[in-house]
């Protein structure tokens, strides 16, 4: 079984809600991703998955 892990990403160019909503939908779509958090104030956004790459994800 393959363990679940968080990775952390900064994401720059965010301004409003729907950005972020837009960048989370996104992270969601890619393989392994189970969930994802976007913060347009901090401007990360926070995954947990399995075989999380984060070059893959970035695209």
């Amino acid at each position: 079984m393959t363990a679940v892990r968080e990775l952390r990403l900064k994401v720059s160019g965010m301004h409003c809600a729907s950005c972020a909503a837009t960048v989370q939908r996104a992270i969601e779509a890619r393989p392994g991703v189970r969930s994802a958090a976007v913060s347009v104030t901090d401007g990360t956004a926070t995954i947990r998955g399995t075989d999380l790459q984060a070059e893959a994800i970035v695209q």
